[in-house]
């Protein structure tokens, strides 16, 4: 895991194929990323989200999952599941419909695609904070290219995943970017 600082949002990389730690300016995203490129603002101590002490009631994540494929969203669902802390609250397979039920159910966390029918994800993003700015997006697609992620990051996602990644690093990318 590498962190940018003194960027106006850190980096943090993880490489399944080197495991080679490797830093990355802002604007230079590398081509054989295969796993997870998260963003989080400054402060972002470690991959894994820190809980404070104490007896702190558990909040419980509210998510919702937009993908116009079945099978993924109930791939999604499946793996989420195995998370206490999180909870799948609605799901959509357009941007129209997402905004309609982030509206009405208010999640913490959007997990957007960015092929989607109608409007594509990037402009859903862009959409979708503008009704609900406090919520937080978790691009979870299947393009590498730094072009998708650049356009992702500038539309408001907080984090890009990789659809290849391995199950776990959802959970992480979530509790990261919420």
């Amino acid at each position: 895991f590498i962190l940018l600082a003194g960027c106006e949002l850190s980096i943090i990389i993880v490489e399944r194929v080197m495991r080679t730690p490797r830093v990355f300016s802002e604007s230079v995203f590398p081509q054989n990323v295969s796993c997870c490129i998260a963003l989080r603002e400054r402060g972002l101590n470690s991959m894994t989200a820190t809980k404070k002490p104490g007896n702190q009631k558990k909040e419980i994540m509210k998510v919702l999952i937009v993908d116009d494929h079945p099978l993924v969203r109930d791939g999604i669902k499946t793996n989420v599941s195995a998370a206490s802390e999180i909870e799948i609250i609605g799901e959509a397979d357009n941007v129209e419909e997402a905004r309609a039920l982030a509206r009405k159910l208010q999640p913490d966390v959007v997990i957007m695609d960015l092929k989607l029918p109608e409007v594509n994800g990037v402009e859903g993003i862009r959409q979708l904070l503008k009704d609900r700015p406090d919520t937080c997006v978790l691009v979870l697609s299947m393009y590498d290219d730094p072009h998708y992620v650049r356009e992702s990051i500038r539309a408001g996602a907080k984090g890009y995943l990789l659809k290849q990644s391995a199950p776990t690093d959802l959970i992480q990318a979530l509790q990261i970017v919420a």
